[in-house]
């Protein structure tokens, strides 16, 4: 008795059975197994988007402030010249200077 117990529960499909969810059949595991599968290809493609989309607004954002950077060096080297060029200035007018109070009239 006990080894036709046994052959007939051997006989039977084995379901899996998730905790705290009904049993299904192996014809409705696939169909969610591959429910699921679907649903992780679009999610990867979504996210394989985003990363594209955020890979080039890093690129996009380093460009501005690459621009930014090297406008701000340009004004700082136009200042700089422009203060070189007044400190010249005076230097040139106090040796004039200089020359005309020692050069007798």
């Amino acid at each position: 008795m006990k080894s036709a117990r046994r052959q007939a529960y051997a006989s039977v499909e084995s379901v899996d059975v998730p905790l705290n969810a009904i049993a299904i059949s192996p014809a409705e595991q696939q169909e969610h197994m591959a429910n699921l599968e679907r649903r992780l290809n679009a999610s990867t493609k979504d996210m394989r988007a985003l990363l594209d989309y955020e890979e080039q607004r890093i690129a996009v954002t380093s460009t501005v402030k690459e621009a930014i950077v090297y406008t701000l060096l340009a004004i700082l080297l136009l200042a700089a010249a422009i203060g070189l060029g007044y400190a010249s200035h005076l230097g040139a007018d106090a040796i004039l200077n200089a020359a005309a109070e020692v050069t007798p009239r």
